[in-house]
Order: C-alpha cells, then structure tokens, then sequence
C-alpha cells in the first residue's frame, strides 16, 4: 500500500464477494448472530492506515503496537502509512476506494460480510480494532452510495470488547457518529488481538439479554399489581 493499492478491482470485487457468501452460508445454517474476527500477519497496519484514511486523523493517533513491536518498529509502522496516505491521498473520492487502496483482503471480506448479514437480519458482532475498523469501512461504503440500507446496518451492529489497540477507541467513535450505531463495546478485559474471541465471549451476554427481552415474565403476566401491593403495605 505504499508503493500501489493494496489491491486492485477485481481482487476488492472478489474479497468482498467471498464475505458476502460467507455471511449468506451463515444465515442458510440457521445462525442469527455472525461474529466477525480475523487472523492474519501485519493487517493492524492496514486497519490503522483505512482509519486514519476515513477520519482523516495522522497516523500516530490510529496506530498501536500490534503483535507487540518496539518503539522503532512503531515508528516504521508510522511513517508507512503517512507514505500510503501521500501516495494514495488523491485517489480516493469514497470509502470503497479508500478500501481498495488501503486493504487487506480480510477487511474487505468483514466488511461486506457485515453489510450482507445485516441485509439478512443476523446480528452483527465486531470483535476488536480490525473488525470494527472493516464496519466503519462497511458503513461509509453503504453511505456513500445513498443505500436505504444504512440503518439497517447500523441498528444491526454489536461491538464485543474494547481492544487494548490505540486506534480503536477512535474506530468505535467514528462507527457511534452513524445514526442507530451503538458502538459501546460489551466488555473490556484488556485485549489486543483477539482473532475474533472477544465475539465469541460477547455472544452469551447477548444470548442472555435476548432471553431477557423475550421470556422474563412482566409484573402483569405474573398477575402482579405492584402499585396496590404498594399501597395496601402503606396503608
């Protein structure tokens, strides 16, 4: 990404194709609530070069240490993105160009599998920084292109744990701007790069909460009169 786009149209088109099935395979197995996580080797680069890319913030605000780099390798991460930010600055008139220039396959696969299942009416569970930076992707795209679908995207979203990556606060500050996005995150242990376990974790307490909304008997299904039970202990 400092030297060309990340990836070119096609391979964009195909990243996003594969989440796209990959999220309509989910819905046809009966799931109702789809984490998303991610494995890979140096994408805290790339989601820290999108974000600073889509909120227009310097690279020393989006960036964090990773897998665990010194403070050179920090500073090799910095000057990285500035350069594909200089690079790339003129070319990116929307979100999914953004995208393209910036990658990586597996954020462009989060993002349109997050796009698709809240289309389908499943959950949508982000797991740290990287999968919350592919939402906030998923979510300028959808704008950007005026889909009536925003709020269905955007009311659909949970966000699992706050990551102990810097950039992440800002990612979820930026997806929390859009209108219906609750972007408070569920738990906060601490977690830097979780490969999707923090969604994981997150889905008993929102299995929990859907039990609670749905089965938990109200005073009136339990025939419960709690304002004359009030009254006729006073008086």
């Amino acid at each position: 990404m400092a030297t060309e786009a990340a990836m070119t149209v096609d391979e964009l088109n195909a990243a996003m194709a594969i989440g796209a099935d990959a999220a309509r395979a989910a819905h046809d197995d009966g799931v109702s609530a789809l984490g998303l996580g991610e494995m890979g080797i140096g994408n805290t680069t790339a989601a820290a070069a999108l974000l600073a890319a889509l909120t227009d913030r310097p690279a020393a605000e989006t960036i964090g240490r990773g897998t665990g780099i010194d403070d050179a390798g920090l500073e090799r991460k910095r000057l990285t993105i500035d350069r594909a930010i200089t690079l790339h600055r003129q070319r990116m008139p929307g979100a999914r160009e953004t995208l393209r220039c910036f990658g990586g396959l597996e954020i462009a696969a989060i993002a349109a599998a997050a796009r698709e299942a809240a289309r389908l009416g499943l959950a949508v569970v982000a797991d740290g920084f990287i999968s919350t930076v592919a939402v906030l992707a998923a979510l300028r795209i959808v704008a950007d292109a005026s889909d009536a679908g925003l709020h269905e995207l955007s009311s659909a979203l949970f966000f699992a744990h706050r990551s102990a990556e810097r950039g992440h606060v800002l990612a979820l500050q930026a997806c929390d701007a859009f209108a219906g996005c609750d972007a408070r995150p569920l738990l906060d242990l601490g977690m830097r790069l979780g490969e999707g376990s923090g969604a994981a974790l997150a889905m008993p307490i929102l299995r929990a909460a859907a039990v609670v909304m749905t089965e938990m008997a109200t005073f009136a299904s339990a025939e419960i009169s709690a304002g004359d039970r009030a009254t006729d202990h006073l008086a």
